[in-house]
Parts: structure tokens; sequence; C-alpha cells
């Protein structure tokens, strides 16, 4: 890895702080949340857990679950997805209290364009937290397990492990809420 500099930090956190933020815009619309989101988007209205707590414990469990595929092959570095699993929890908290100061979208554009909006600020908290090149987040970290373990490409490993929170918070908000979300 490159030499850990300042703004490499900065440019993880910022991007976190942009994709806690397209997420939270994501959820403020009322039209879903990011594939990324869904379990904790799910904890927050079946339980009433807090959307950031509900992501710190989703992250956890996902950096817990890496630790015993690996077991043997486990890196003490993995550990530092906890850190990043924290920070990103409370970034999410943060970022949903900015939106709770505005009154809820009513109409359908405005509720379209914070989806939209959503879309473009949380990918670019992608491509800032990744070309950062510091932590994975848990949940790329368990598709580069599950991959190195099924000996299947990363990406196939992605795509399936997405649709499969999605599908399962879909299942479950349909057994506790009645509904698909809110």
């Amino acid at each position: 890895r490159e030499r850990l500099t300042v703004s490499r930090i900065a440019a993880y956190v910022l991007g976190l702080f942009s994709l806690a933020l397209g997420i939270a815009a994501s959820v403020c619309s009322n039209l879903g949340s990011s594939h990324g989101a869904s379990i904790p988007y799910m904890l927050n209205l079946t339980t009433g857990l807090e959307f950031g707590t509900a992501t710190f414990l989703w992250l956890s469990f996902l950096v817990f679950v890496q630790i015993f595929i690996q077991r043997h092959e486990f890196s003490p570095w993995i550990l530092m997805q906890l850190i990043t699993s924290f920070v990103f929890g409370y970034l999410n908290s943060f970022a949903n209290w900015i939106f709770s100061l505005f009154p809820a979208p009513e109409s359908i554009i405005v509720r379209a364009f914070l989806t939209c909006f959503g879309f473009v600020v949380g990918g670019l908290g992608v491509w800032l937290y990744s070309s950062a090149d510091l932590i994975n987040m848990p949940s790329e970290g368990i598709a580069m397990t599950l991959a190195k373990k099924l000996k299947k490409p990363f990406h196939i490993i992605k795509i399936a492990f997405d649709i499969t929170c999605v599908a399962l918070s879909c299942i479950c908000c349909l057994v506790f809420i009645r509904s698909i979300g809110s």
C-alpha cells in the first residue's frame, strides 16, 4: 500500500460522509434505500433501532462473519473495519439528522430529485473512499472473503451478496411490517 497521508485519510472520511449523505437522501425521499443500506434500513423499520446504530451493528456483523470464514487465514487488519463501521454508523446518523431539519418531501418530483441526488452523492462517496485505498468497507470485505473462499470472481459475489441483502430486507419487512419499506 501507498504511504498513509492526511489527504488519503481526508478523502476516505469525506467519501464515507458523502456515501452517508447519499443514503440519507435516498431514505428521506421515501422511495427506498440503496442495496448497501437495505439491511440497516430494514432493521430501523422493523425494530425502531436508530439507522446509524443499525448500520454499525450490521457492518460489525459482516466483519465477524469474515473472521469466521477466514479462521486461520484471518488477518488482524480486518479489525480496522470495525473502526470504519463505527465512523460510518455515526456519519449515517449525522446525515439523517441533517435531512431531518427539512420538511418531509411530498412532491414526487422532489422525492425523485432526492433519490437521484442520493445516487450521485453516494457514488461520489464510494469513488472517494475507494480511491483512498485504506480500509475496505465490510460489505466489500465480506464479498472479497467469499470470492476467495468460493474461488469465484469478486464482481459476481458482490452482486449476489447485494441482491441477497435486498431480498432479505424485503422479506423481513413483509413479515414484520407488512410492507416493503416505510
